[in-house]
């Protein structure tokens, strides 16, 4: 019987078993950390931030729904998760340069397509539409707050 310690296993039943596990589709995270949960709603908090809400207030509504965190750990949260994504970008362009310096092609392709971005934003700018922020772009909706807040 394969699958033992010390039996063999054929070629044709690794292939067939690796074709399989690459199948498989993806399993949803069901359970989150504390952290893991803000960090995933940290668009829409940001946005709730922004059009006047505190974080004591925020806390208080997450808490109110099953979330139970107090303002200065969202806040000292929030502002983590700001800190490492601006090392992230920080370290990319440097990524980039390094690249452009060293002639890689994927960094020629690296430049053009940040430069695409910049003249997108300059012309959206220009146009007077709003600008936003990448964190406004990449999320859906708002999330709902209660008036009584």
């Amino acid at each position: 019987m394969a699958g033992r310690s010390g039996s063999t296993i054929k070629r044709q039943v690794i292939d067939k078993v690796a074709a399989q596990l690459e199948q498989l589709p993806v399993k949803p995270k069901e359970d989150f950390a504390l952290r893991e949960a803000i960090y995933e709603m940290r668009s829409e908090i940001a946005k709730v931030l922004k059009r006047g809400y505190s974080f004591d207030e925020v806390a208080s509504f997450l808490s109110q729904n099953d979330i139970q965190i107090k303002g200065v750990t969202l806040k000292q949260y929030l502002s983590e998760f700001k800190r490492k994504d601006s090392k992230r970008k920080s370290r990319s362009r440097k990524n980039q340069t390094k690249a452009i310096e060293s002639g890689s092609d994927s960094a020629v392709v690296a430049k053009a397509e940040s430069k695409a971005r910049s003249k997108s934003k300059a012309s959206s700018k220009r146009s007077g539409s709003s600008s936003s922020s990448k964190s406004d772009r990449t999320v859906g909706e708002f999330v709902e707050m209660p008036d009584e807040l």
